[in-house]
């Protein structure tokens, strides 16, 4: 299981590093709101819940048609190699409808609207995952991004104070060199 999950967590992983690294790498970081709408219209997991969502759908559809009447077209059609010519009649149409079965159609029905609902759940359960991980990476982008910046400034402050330091010994005739003392 923690193989699974791991392997669960690179791939994850992997999926957002696509996202986020030709911006990156431009110099240009996208909205939060961009990379969003990016992972959530083109990750798998939310397409493949999309699909059960349409799936149950159709399962309620047919469920539902179950309680309506239901049409049959009967027709007989004959082929005569003689005469060459194609007679055909229309016996008639019959409605059919199932008057009494213990309300398997009804209980079809809302089994599948309930299907319906916990497969949008999931979907939004997904969804809320994904926007957290994305907005996690996107954070965590972000405070690194500035923390290097912000060493890179005080590394340079750091500079500029030891050659101030050096010209300042060195102006009162010591010969101090600052990489020496740490």
């Amino acid at each position: 299981m923690k193989k699974f999950l791991s392997t669960l967590l690179i791939l994850n992983f992997l999926t957002f590093s696509q996202v986020f690294a030709e911006p990156a790498i431009k110099g240009n970081l996208e909205t939060l709101e961009s990379l969003l709408s990016k992972v959530l219209s083109a990750h798998e997991s939310i397409k493949i819940a999309r699909l059960r969502i349409d799936e149950a759908k159709e399962n309620y559809f047919s469920a539902s048609a179950k309680q309506f009447l239901s049409p049959e077209l009967e027709a007989y059609f004959g082929f005569s190699r003689e005469a060459g010519s194609i007679s055909g009649a229309v016996s008639g149409i019959n409605l059919t409808q199932t008057l009494f079965e213990g309300g398997k159609a009804g209980l079809l029905k809302a089994k599948a609207k309930n299907l319906i609902k916990e497969e949008e759940l999931f979907s939004q359960e997904g969804k809320v995952r994904l926007s957290y991980e994305v907005k996690e990476i996107y954070f965590l982008y972000l405070y690194y991004s500035e923390r290097e910046r912000i060493e890179k400034e005080a590394l340079g402050s750091i500079e500029t104070a030891k050659k101030y330091t050096e010209e300042l010994y060195k102006s009162v005739g010591f010969n101090f060199n600052a990489d020496d003392v740490a």
